[in-house]
Protein backbone atom coordinates (compact mmCIF):
# COMPACT_ATOMS: atom_id res chain seq x y z
CA UNK A 1 0.00 0.00 0.00
CA UNK A 2 1.28 3.66 -0.92
CA UNK A 3 0.65 6.68 0.94
CA UNK A 4 -0.38 9.64 -0.40
CA UNK A 5 0.43 13.31 1.21
CA UNK A 6 -1.50 15.40 3.28
CA UNK A 7 -1.35 17.95 0.79
CA UNK A 8 -1.73 16.23 -2.89
CA UNK A 9 -4.29 13.26 -3.47
CA UNK A 10 -3.09 10.91 -5.88
CA UNK A 11 -5.00 10.29 -9.01
CA UNK A 12 -3.42 6.68 -9.24
CA UNK A 13 -3.02 7.58 -12.68
CA UNK A 14 1.00 8.19 -13.22
CA UNK A 15 1.11 10.82 -16.14
CA UNK A 16 -1.49 13.01 -14.43
CA UNK A 17 0.11 12.60 -11.55
CA UNK A 18 3.58 13.61 -12.46
CA UNK A 19 2.02 16.35 -14.67
CA UNK A 20 0.17 17.93 -11.44
CA UNK A 21 2.77 17.19 -9.23
CA UNK A 22 1.71 14.83 -6.75
CA UNK A 23 -2.04 15.05 -7.50
CA UNK A 24 -5.47 17.20 -6.74
CA UNK A 25 -5.21 19.14 -4.37
CA UNK A 26 -6.41 17.17 -0.92
CA UNK A 27 -10.07 18.82 0.02
CA UNK A 28 -10.74 20.11 -3.46
CA UNK A 29 -13.66 19.80 -5.82
CA UNK A 30 -13.20 18.98 -9.24
CA UNK A 31 -15.62 19.01 -11.88
CA UNK A 32 -14.91 16.98 -14.73
CA UNK A 33 -17.17 18.01 -18.04
CA UNK A 34 -17.74 16.40 -21.47
CA UNK A 35 -20.64 14.64 -23.75
CA UNK A 36 -21.48 11.57 -23.20
CA UNK A 37 -18.79 8.53 -23.79
CA UNK A 38 -16.10 11.06 -23.64
CA UNK A 39 -14.32 8.86 -20.47
CA UNK A 40 -15.61 10.78 -17.22
CA UNK A 41 -16.96 8.40 -15.70
CA UNK A 42 -14.63 6.00 -16.01
CA UNK A 43 -11.77 8.89 -14.88
CA UNK A 44 -14.33 9.17 -11.78
CA UNK A 45 -14.33 5.17 -11.56
CA UNK A 46 -10.31 5.08 -11.58
CA UNK A 47 -9.70 7.99 -9.07
CA UNK A 48 -12.26 6.20 -6.18
CA UNK A 49 -10.60 3.09 -7.42
CA UNK A 50 -6.75 3.58 -7.47
CA UNK A 51 -7.56 5.42 -3.93
CA UNK A 52 -8.91 2.30 -2.44
CA UNK A 53 -6.31 -0.59 -3.65
CA UNK A 54 -3.46 1.92 -3.86
CA UNK A 55 -3.65 4.63 -0.96
CA UNK A 56 -6.09 2.69 1.59
CA UNK A 57 -8.33 5.25 1.02
CA UNK A 58 -11.94 4.60 1.56
CA UNK A 59 -14.31 5.64 -1.54
CA UNK A 60 -17.96 6.35 -2.46
CA UNK A 61 -19.23 6.98 -6.08
CA UNK A 62 -23.48 8.32 -5.65
CA UNK A 63 -25.10 7.76 -8.91
CA UNK A 64 -28.02 9.61 -9.79
CA UNK A 65 -28.60 7.63 -13.23
CA UNK A 66 -26.93 3.79 -13.23
CA UNK A 67 -27.81 1.39 -11.18
CA UNK A 68 -24.84 -0.71 -9.47
CA UNK A 69 -25.47 -3.95 -11.50
CA UNK A 70 -24.12 -1.78 -14.64
CA UNK A 71 -21.44 -0.06 -12.98
CA UNK A 72 -19.70 -3.12 -11.80
CA UNK A 73 -19.97 -5.17 -14.80
CA UNK A 74 -18.86 -2.43 -17.22
CA UNK A 75 -15.69 -1.48 -14.66
CA UNK A 76 -14.93 -5.10 -14.15
CA UNK A 77 -14.48 -4.95 -18.03
CA UNK A 78 -12.15 -2.14 -17.92
CA UNK A 79 -9.68 -3.92 -15.06
CA UNK A 80 -11.51 -2.26 -12.13
CA UNK A 81 -13.04 -4.85 -9.81
CA UNK A 82 -15.54 -3.16 -6.99
CA UNK A 83 -16.44 -5.99 -5.15
CA UNK A 84 -13.67 -4.39 -2.75
CA UNK A 85 -13.82 -3.07 1.26
CA UNK A 86 -14.12 0.43 1.89
CA UNK A 87 -16.51 1.42 -1.19
CA UNK A 88 -19.46 2.45 -0.99
CA UNK A 89 -22.12 2.77 -3.99
CA UNK A 90 -25.14 4.76 -3.74
CA UNK A 91 -27.57 5.15 -5.84
CA UNK A 92 -30.76 7.96 -5.76
CA UNK A 93 -33.53 7.33 -8.12
CA UNK A 94 -35.68 9.93 -6.14
CA UNK A 95 -34.61 12.86 -3.63
CA UNK A 96 -36.45 15.84 -2.13
CA UNK A 97 -34.35 19.13 -3.05
CA UNK A 98 -34.37 20.57 0.00
CA UNK A 99 -32.82 17.77 1.47
CA UNK A 100 -30.83 16.42 -1.12
CA UNK A 101 -27.18 18.14 0.09
CA UNK A 102 -27.74 16.93 3.47
CA UNK A 103 -28.63 12.96 2.34
CA UNK A 104 -25.56 12.99 0.22
CA UNK A 105 -22.70 14.69 3.26
CA UNK A 106 -24.62 12.14 5.52
CA UNK A 107 -24.06 9.23 3.50
CA UNK A 108 -20.27 10.36 3.09
CA UNK A 109 -19.69 10.24 6.73
CA UNK A 110 -21.02 7.43 7.32
CA UNK A 111 -19.00 5.50 4.87
CA UNK A 112 -16.30 7.58 6.39
CA UNK A 113 -15.12 8.34 2.82
CA UNK A 114 -11.65 10.77 1.76
CA UNK A 115 -12.62 10.14 -2.18
CA UNK A 116 -16.35 11.23 -3.61
CA UNK A 117 -17.48 10.67 -6.74
CA UNK A 118 -21.19 12.28 -7.80
CA UNK A 119 -22.01 10.99 -11.50
CA UNK A 120 -23.82 13.55 -12.77
CA UNK A 121 -24.40 16.26 -11.43
CA UNK A 122 -26.34 17.52 -15.17
CA UNK A 123 -30.18 16.15 -13.51
CA UNK A 124 -29.96 18.14 -10.66
CA UNK A 125 -29.15 21.40 -12.05
CA UNK A 126 -31.91 21.03 -14.44
CA UNK A 127 -34.40 20.31 -11.74
CA UNK A 128 -33.21 22.97 -9.78
CA UNK A 129 -33.26 25.20 -12.40
CA UNK A 130 -32.83 28.63 -10.80
CA UNK A 131 -31.91 27.39 -7.56
CA UNK A 132 -29.12 25.33 -9.08
CA UNK A 133 -26.52 27.55 -8.70
CA UNK A 134 -27.16 27.96 -4.99
CA UNK A 135 -27.34 24.25 -4.78
CA UNK A 136 -24.34 23.35 -5.63
CA UNK A 137 -22.80 26.41 -3.56
CA UNK A 138 -24.24 24.55 -0.43
CA UNK A 139 -22.97 21.28 -1.87
CA UNK A 140 -19.30 22.92 -2.45
CA UNK A 141 -19.16 24.27 0.99
CA UNK A 142 -20.11 20.70 2.76
CA UNK A 143 -18.07 18.74 0.99
CA UNK A 144 -15.24 21.21 1.91
CA UNK A 145 -16.30 21.39 5.40
CA UNK A 146 -16.12 17.38 5.88
CA UNK A 147 -12.04 17.54 4.18
CA UNK A 148 -12.83 14.69 1.13
CA UNK A 149 -11.64 15.25 -2.27
CA UNK A 150 -14.45 15.34 -4.43
CA UNK A 151 -15.12 14.92 -8.56
CA UNK A 152 -18.38 15.98 -9.56
CA UNK A 153 -19.80 14.57 -13.30
CA UNK A 154 -21.41 17.11 -15.56
CA UNK A 155 -22.65 15.89 -18.85
CA UNK A 156 -22.62 19.17 -20.38
CA UNK A 157 -19.71 20.58 -21.73
CA UNK A 158 -21.19 23.99 -22.90
CA UNK A 159 -22.35 24.76 -19.37
CA UNK A 160 -20.23 27.11 -17.45
CA UNK A 161 -22.48 26.94 -14.25
CA UNK A 162 -20.97 24.54 -11.95
CA UNK A 163 -17.01 25.82 -13.44
CA UNK A 164 -17.51 28.58 -10.56
CA UNK A 165 -17.99 26.50 -7.46
CA UNK A 166 -15.45 24.01 -8.50
CA UNK A 167 -11.35 24.39 -7.58
CA UNK A 168 -10.67 22.25 -10.45
CA UNK A 169 -12.45 21.73 -14.29
CA UNK A 170 -11.24 18.89 -16.71
CA UNK A 171 -12.98 18.97 -19.96
CA UNK A 172 -13.47 15.41 -21.81
CA UNK A 173 -13.11 16.15 -25.52
CA UNK A 174 -13.93 13.32 -28.54
CA UNK A 175 -12.85 13.54 -32.50
CA UNK A 176 -13.85 10.83 -34.93
CA UNK A 177 -10.19 10.54 -37.06
CA UNK A 178 -10.51 8.59 -40.25
CA UNK A 179 -13.39 6.71 -38.76
CA UNK A 180 -11.65 6.27 -35.55
CA UNK A 181 -12.72 7.61 -32.11
CA UNK A 182 -10.16 9.61 -30.56
CA UNK A 183 -10.27 11.40 -26.94
CA UNK A 184 -8.41 13.56 -24.79
CA UNK A 185 -8.75 15.80 -21.52
CA UNK A 186 -8.26 19.54 -21.18
CA UNK A 187 -7.40 20.67 -17.96
CA UNK A 188 -8.91 24.16 -17.81
CA UNK A 189 -8.60 25.12 -14.23
CA UNK A 190 -6.71 23.62 -11.09
CA UNK A 191 -6.09 25.78 -8.29
CA UNK A 192 -2.92 25.76 -6.70
CA UNK A 193 -1.19 23.99 -9.52
CA UNK A 194 0.86 25.46 -12.11
CA UNK A 195 -0.40 23.51 -15.55
CA UNK A 196 2.43 23.07 -18.12
CA UNK A 197 0.00 20.85 -20.11
CA UNK A 198 -3.30 21.53 -20.36
CA UNK A 199 -4.70 18.71 -23.63
CA UNK A 200 -3.52 15.53 -23.27
CA UNK A 201 -4.67 12.78 -25.58
CA UNK A 202 -5.61 8.97 -23.76
CA UNK A 203 -7.46 5.77 -24.47
CA UNK A 204 -10.11 3.60 -22.76
CA UNK A 205 -8.86 0.41 -23.20
CA UNK A 206 -10.63 -3.47 -22.13
CA UNK A 207 -8.67 -4.89 -18.65
CA UNK A 208 -6.69 -1.45 -18.31
CA UNK A 209 -9.38 1.26 -17.93
CA UNK A 210 -8.14 5.10 -18.81
CA UNK A 211 -5.06 5.29 -20.04
CA UNK A 212 -3.12 9.00 -20.68
CA UNK A 213 -0.24 9.46 -22.45
CA UNK A 214 3.07 9.94 -21.09
CA UNK A 215 3.81 13.14 -20.99
CA UNK A 216 8.19 13.66 -21.85
CA UNK A 217 7.90 17.03 -21.06
CA UNK A 218 7.21 16.34 -17.06
CA UNK A 219 10.24 14.16 -17.01
CA UNK A 220 13.64 14.25 -17.98
CA UNK A 221 14.51 12.40 -20.85
CA UNK A 222 16.96 9.18 -20.05
CA UNK A 223 20.34 9.63 -21.74
CA UNK A 224 22.27 6.81 -23.32
CA UNK A 225 23.49 4.11 -21.49
CA UNK A 226 27.24 3.40 -21.95
CA UNK A 227 26.16 -0.02 -22.58
CA UNK A 228 25.92 -1.64 -26.44
CA UNK A 229 23.13 -4.41 -27.67
CA UNK A 230 24.96 -6.23 -30.52
CA UNK A 231 22.98 -6.20 -33.63
CA UNK A 232 24.51 -9.60 -34.74
CA UNK A 233 25.08 -7.68 -38.34
CA UNK A 234 28.66 -7.90 -38.05
CA UNK A 235 29.98 -4.83 -40.55
CA UNK A 236 27.28 -3.34 -38.37
CA UNK A 237 28.74 -3.88 -34.97
CA UNK A 238 32.47 -3.10 -36.25
CA UNK A 239 31.12 -0.14 -37.23
CA UNK A 240 29.52 1.85 -34.08
CA UNK A 241 30.12 -1.17 -31.83
CA UNK A 242 26.35 -1.96 -31.27
CA UNK A 243 23.45 -0.15 -30.18
CA UNK A 244 23.20 2.21 -27.07
CA UNK A 245 20.95 0.85 -24.40
CA UNK A 246 17.94 3.13 -24.16
CA UNK A 247 18.75 5.02 -27.31
CA UNK A 248 16.20 5.00 -30.02
CA UNK A 249 17.42 3.84 -33.27
CA UNK A 250 15.57 4.84 -36.82
CA UNK A 251 16.23 2.46 -40.14
CA UNK A 252 14.90 4.71 -42.88
CA UNK A 253 14.84 4.25 -46.76
CA UNK A 254 12.61 3.89 -49.61
CA UNK A 255 10.19 0.54 -50.26
CA UNK A 256 11.91 -2.08 -51.06
CA UNK A 257 15.56 -1.23 -49.94
CA UNK A 258 15.14 -3.68 -46.96
CA UNK A 259 14.40 -1.82 -43.54
CA UNK A 260 11.94 -4.42 -42.72
CA UNK A 261 14.26 -7.42 -43.23
CA UNK A 262 16.63 -6.21 -41.37
CA UNK A 263 14.76 -4.53 -38.24
CA UNK A 264 13.64 -8.36 -38.22
CA UNK A 265 16.73 -10.06 -38.63
CA UNK A 266 18.31 -7.51 -35.40
CA UNK A 267 15.44 -8.65 -33.92
CA UNK A 268 16.15 -12.40 -34.12
CA UNK A 269 19.43 -11.26 -33.26
CA UNK A 270 18.96 -9.75 -29.92
CA UNK A 271 16.12 -12.12 -28.74
CA UNK A 272 18.72 -14.31 -27.96
CA UNK A 273 20.23 -12.77 -25.34
CA UNK A 274 17.00 -10.03 -24.27
CA UNK A 275 13.77 -10.01 -24.11
CA UNK A 276 12.14 -7.98 -27.17
CA UNK A 277 8.68 -7.18 -29.01
CA UNK A 278 8.42 -6.62 -32.47
CA UNK A 279 4.98 -4.78 -33.02
CA UNK A 280 4.41 -4.31 -36.87
CA UNK A 281 1.93 -1.76 -38.29
CA UNK A 282 2.11 -3.11 -41.85
CA UNK A 283 2.40 -7.35 -41.53
CA UNK A 284 0.36 -9.76 -40.44
CA UNK A 285 1.33 -11.54 -37.24
CA UNK A 286 1.59 -14.55 -38.68
CA UNK A 287 4.15 -13.48 -41.36
CA UNK A 288 6.00 -11.75 -38.86
CA UNK A 289 6.68 -14.95 -36.92
CA UNK A 290 7.68 -17.17 -39.93
CA UNK A 291 10.59 -14.01 -41.03
CA UNK A 292 11.85 -14.01 -37.37
CA UNK A 293 11.28 -18.12 -36.92
CA UNK A 294 13.78 -18.13 -40.12
CA UNK A 295 16.41 -15.65 -38.68
CA UNK A 296 15.99 -18.30 -35.82
CA UNK A 297 14.34 -16.03 -33.28
CA UNK A 298 13.54 -16.98 -29.32
CA UNK A 299 10.28 -16.39 -27.82
CA UNK A 300 9.96 -12.70 -29.75
CA UNK A 301 7.00 -11.39 -28.81
CA UNK A 302 4.90 -10.57 -31.99
CA UNK A 303 1.72 -8.05 -32.41
CA UNK A 304 0.40 -6.53 -35.60
CA UNK A 305 -2.23 -3.80 -35.18
CA UNK A 306 -4.00 -2.11 -38.21
CA UNK A 307 -3.41 2.10 -37.93
CA UNK A 308 -6.81 1.87 -40.49
CA UNK A 309 -8.76 0.41 -37.54
CA UNK A 310 -6.94 1.30 -34.26
CA UNK A 311 -6.50 4.59 -32.94
CA UNK A 312 -2.98 5.92 -32.04
CA UNK A 313 -3.68 6.29 -28.75
CA UNK A 314 -4.57 2.51 -28.64
CA UNK A 315 -1.29 1.58 -30.48
CA UNK A 316 0.59 3.31 -27.87
CA UNK A 317 -1.32 2.61 -24.93
CA UNK A 318 -0.82 -1.40 -26.36
CA UNK A 319 3.00 -0.94 -26.69
CA UNK A 320 3.64 1.02 -23.84
CA UNK A 321 2.07 -1.70 -21.94
CA UNK A 322 4.58 -4.31 -22.94
CA UNK A 323 7.69 -4.91 -21.11
CA UNK A 324 10.41 -5.69 -22.94
CA UNK A 325 14.20 -4.60 -22.99
CA UNK A 326 14.04 -4.04 -26.56
CA UNK A 327 11.58 -2.75 -29.04
CA UNK A 328 11.10 -3.01 -32.61
CA UNK A 329 7.93 -0.79 -34.28
CA UNK A 330 8.02 -1.44 -38.24
CA UNK A 331 5.89 0.66 -40.27
CA UNK A 332 5.32 4.15 -38.56
CA UNK A 333 4.98 5.41 -42.01
CA UNK A 334 1.75 3.95 -42.41
CA UNK A 335 0.59 5.65 -38.66
CA UNK A 336 1.80 8.99 -40.03
CA UNK A 337 -0.41 8.44 -43.84
CA UNK A 338 -3.72 7.90 -41.72
CA UNK A 339 -3.00 10.75 -39.35
CA UNK A 340 -2.69 14.33 -39.00
CA UNK A 341 0.53 15.61 -38.00
CA UNK A 342 0.36 16.69 -34.89
CA UNK A 343 -1.10 13.84 -33.35
CA UNK A 344 1.48 11.79 -34.92
CA UNK A 345 4.02 13.62 -33.53
CA UNK A 346 2.74 14.14 -29.87
CA UNK A 347 1.31 10.68 -29.74
CA UNK A 348 5.18 9.30 -31.49
CA UNK A 349 7.34 11.24 -29.12
CA UNK A 350 5.65 11.26 -26.39
CA UNK A 351 5.34 7.10 -26.44
CA UNK A 352 8.97 6.59 -27.71
CA UNK A 353 10.72 8.51 -24.82
CA UNK A 354 8.55 7.19 -22.42
CA UNK A 355 9.41 3.61 -23.13
CA UNK A 356 13.20 5.07 -23.20
CA UNK A 357 12.71 6.75 -19.66
CA UNK A 358 11.67 3.22 -18.36
CA UNK A 359 15.32 1.93 -19.48
CA UNK A 360 14.19 0.03 -22.80
CA UNK A 361 15.93 0.49 -25.73
CA UNK A 362 13.86 1.16 -29.16
CA UNK A 363 14.19 0.27 -32.73
CA UNK A 364 11.54 1.66 -35.79
CA UNK A 365 11.23 1.84 -39.24
CA UNK A 366 9.85 4.31 -41.34
CA UNK A 367 9.72 4.39 -45.22
CA UNK A 368 11.03 7.77 -46.45
CA UNK A 369 13.31 9.03 -49.12
CA UNK A 370 15.76 10.19 -47.03
CA UNK A 371 17.02 12.68 -46.63
CA UNK A 372 15.78 14.17 -49.66
CA UNK A 373 12.42 14.02 -47.94
CA UNK A 374 12.63 15.02 -44.46
CA UNK A 375 10.67 13.04 -41.45
CA UNK A 376 9.88 14.06 -38.42
CA UNK A 377 10.65 11.68 -35.99
CA UNK A 378 14.48 11.31 -37.31
CA UNK A 379 14.89 14.15 -34.34
CA UNK A 380 14.16 11.70 -31.49
CA UNK A 381 16.59 9.22 -33.32
CA UNK A 382 19.92 8.47 -31.51
CA UNK A 383 21.06 6.37 -34.62
CA UNK A 384 19.86 6.95 -37.89
CA UNK A 385 20.66 4.32 -40.61
CA UNK A 386 19.69 4.99 -44.32
CA UNK A 387 19.39 2.26 -46.43
CA UNK A 388 19.21 3.59 -50.18
CA UNK A 389 17.86 1.28 -53.02
CA UNK A 390 18.05 2.81 -56.72
CA UNK A 391 16.85 -0.20 -58.76
CA UNK A 392 19.99 -2.52 -58.85
CA UNK A 393 22.08 -1.27 -55.95
CA UNK A 394 21.73 -0.98 -52.24
CA UNK A 395 23.54 0.79 -49.93
CA UNK A 396 23.49 1.22 -45.96
CA UNK A 397 24.62 4.79 -44.52
CA UNK A 398 25.12 4.86 -40.92
CA UNK A 399 24.07 9.07 -41.01
CA UNK A 400 24.11 9.60 -37.66
CA UNK A 401 25.19 8.57 -33.99
CA UNK A 402 24.91 10.21 -30.98
CA UNK A 403 27.87 8.65 -29.06
CA UNK A 404 30.25 8.69 -32.60
CA UNK A 405 31.83 11.91 -33.26
CA UNK A 406 32.04 10.99 -37.53
CA UNK A 407 30.00 8.09 -38.14
CA UNK A 408 28.42 8.64 -41.50
CA UNK A 409 29.91 5.54 -43.27
CA UNK A 410 28.22 3.76 -46.13
CA UNK A 411 28.40 -0.15 -47.20
CA UNK A 412 27.48 -2.47 -49.72
CA UNK A 413 24.49 -4.16 -49.13
CA UNK A 414 23.17 -7.56 -50.48
CA UNK A 415 20.02 -9.41 -50.29
CA UNK A 416 20.43 -12.94 -50.74
CA UNK A 417 18.90 -16.41 -49.59
CA UNK A 418 15.86 -13.82 -48.08
CA UNK A 419 18.54 -12.16 -45.98
CA UNK A 420 20.35 -9.19 -45.20
CA UNK A 421 24.34 -8.75 -45.88
CA UNK A 422 26.18 -5.70 -44.78
CA UNK A 423 29.12 -5.88 -46.33
CA UNK A 424 33.33 -4.51 -45.43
Amino acid sequence: MQHSSNVDCPTGIEELDALLDGGFPRGSVILLKGDPGAGKTTFAAKFIYEGITKYGEPGIYISFAEPFDEFYRFMKLLGMDFNIDNFCYLEFHGFDEDLLASNILEAIVDSNAMRVAIDSITALTAQFGARARLFLNTLNRKLKAIGTTSILVSDTPSSHLEDFVADGVINFKTDVENGLLTRRMEIRKLRGKCIRIAEIPFAVLPGKGLFLFPLCTAKPVRGLSSEVIKTGIPTIDRAIGGIPRTSLTLITGVSGSGKTMLAAQMAANISRELSVAYVSLEEPEEQVERKLAEFGAKDVMVVSLNPASVSSEEIFARIMGYNSDVFFIDGLRLLRELREESRFWYCTVNSLVAIKNRGATVIYTYAADYPLERISVDTLADVLLLLRYDGTKRKLSIWKHRNLTAPNREFDVRISGGRVEVMD
